[in-house]
């Protein structure tokens, strides 16, 4: 851990993370010094307590720490892994950043990547994990070169979802719940919801339904925000285009 925590400080600075961390959200040479080290050689991907203990961040720089490692998230210059540590995607060749647009009448999507001297990436729905179209998300690789000409890969981690509500029309799931099925052809996945979160919908109601939870197993969780009226209602379509 010695070893670890000398290589650091030669590479980021005692301001960084000391007195003048408040100004790192506005030097852009600081965040590339911090990703550099994390796709270093001497780097082993940390959790955040480590990283606290690594660094010597005294406690009153917490929250600072956070805010640049959340950023540098949203950015999608590092990740976290599903075990909570940090891990940067450069230098990966094989790892690109993007967002996820899904074809509405089959079961796959591309990914529009940031770099745009970048191909755009073709991603089967099996292989999307529980992103869904509009996802800012990270790619690996898997061919270059596909049967139709496209780079292909698979879905590793999602950056920053795409939805916050949905519309849809919802029906009964079983006794305790019911589903709202997205009128988004290009999302796939149809959205829980308790019986308790339904408001006043009833079977065939369009709603608009906010997602509280993505999870592990591919399913998505809502409450029902705003009910707009009978799928078939001309004037619930209106109300759902304009």
């Amino acid at each position: 851990m010695r070893i670890l925590h000398i290589c650091y400080r030669m590479i980021i600075s005692k301001e960084l993370f000391g007195i003048k961390l408040t100004k790192i959200g506005e030097r852009n040479g600081q965040k590339r010094k911090d990703t550099s080290y994390m796709c270093s050689k001497e780097y082993i991907p940390l959790k955040f307590a480590e990283l606290m203990t690594v660094l010597d961040v005294p406690a009153e720089d917490e929250e600072k720490l956070r805010d640049i490692l959340t950023k540098l998230c949203i950015e999608g210059k590092i990740y976290i892994t599903k075990k909570g540590r940090y891990m940067s995607i450069e230098g990966e060749n094989s790892t690109v950043v993007g967002k996820l647009s899904c074809n509405a009448k089959g079961f796959f999507g591309f990914v529009i990547c940031d770099d745009e001297n970048e191909s755009d990436i073709f991603v089967s729905g099996d292989d999307m994990g529980d992103a869904i179209n509009g996802d800012r998300v990270i790619v690996h690789i898997d061919d270059n070169d596909n049967a139709k000409g496209h780079r292909q890969g698979h879905i590793t981690k999602v950056l920053e979802r795409g939805n916050k509500v949905i519309v849809g029309v919802i029906y009964k799931e079983k006794e305790r719940y019911f589903y709202v099925r997205p009128d988004n052809r290009k999302i796939y996945s149809k959205i829980i919801i308790a019986q308790s979160d339904a408001m006043t919908a009833q079977m065939g109601d369009r709603v608009a339904v906010q997602i509280t939870r993505y999870s592990d197993k591919k399913k998505i969780f809502g409450e029902v925000i705003s009910v707009l009226g009978q799928q078939e209602s001309l004037k619930v379509a209106l109300r759902v285009l304009y």
